[in-house]
């Protein structure tokens, strides 16, 4: 017998799709039920659940976003949930040695080469590979830089790698989780604004709530650590 009948619906930021995956797992076997998890970018879920989309939890890659539901009324969450932190990495997959600053510059004023990134206009993450890309400027507004590519989220950014119509990306730490760590670069955390990701209970429902909760359980940080994630303080 399931200690929570109701079956929870969760909004959840694309580079955050697959840590939920495996913690869906742990929370049925916590005695909950299996998640309905619908992913994307945080910008687009966001509009979706001001809309009055049919979500009951909202798993953003920032803070601001759930924040924002609390102040525009859509919720009536007391405070946002900071539940993991997320890292960005240059994964490089054609890469003759392991990524690393140097290479990461050349790449970037390399005009012969194209680089994938989340836009940064809905994606957190797209923000900080923004603040990475900014230190090559010049090069990269004048034209004579690396070529950027914007997906729709991180996941899309992604696959642009992946697929070969990118040669290379910045992209979440826990989407590399697995792969030979030769060909990634783990940009280091100065480089940019922290990535603090957020949640909030959009629905009047307890079972919600308890998941809130699970999310913050030595369990799921355990989870967490697994994908590349840091816990919130």
């Amino acid at each position: 017998m399931n200690t929570f009948a109701e079956r929870l619906t969760v909004a959840v930021a694309a580079n955050f799709a697959k840590p939920l995956e495996a913690l869906d797992e742990l929370w049925q076997a916590q005695g909950g039920e299996a998640l309905r998890i619908v992913s994307g970018s945080s910008g687009k879920l966001y509009a979706q659940s001001v809309a009055g989309a049919p979500y009951d939890v909202f798993l953003s890659a920032d803070l601001d976003k759930p924040q924002a539901l609390i102040d525009n009324g859509t919720v009536q969450a007391e405070a946002v949930v900071e539940y993991a932190r997320g890292r960005l990495v240059f994964w490089y997959p054609a890469a003759e040695r392991k990524p690393d600053a140097p290479l990461l510059r050349s790449i970037m004023i390399d005009s012969n080469t194209t680089v994938a990134l989340a836009a940064p206009r809905h994606a957190p993450y797209g923000q900080a590979a923004m603040a990475v890309i900014k230190r090559y400027a010049e090069a990269v507004e004048d034209g004579q830089g690396a070529r950027l590519v914007q997906g729709e989220n991180v996941s899309q950014a992604y696959h642009f790698v992946a697929s070969g119509a990118a040669q290379a990306g910045l992209v979440a730490l826990s989407q590399v989780q697995g792969l030979d760590d030769a060909h990634y670069f783990l940009i280091p955390a100065s480089w940019h604004e922290p990535i603090r990701q957020g949640g909030v209970v959009l629905s009047d429902s307890d079972t919600a709530r308890r998941f809130m909760q699970f999310l913050k359980s030595d369990d799921a940080r355990a989870v967490l650590a697994s994908f590349g994630y840091e816990a919130a303080p």
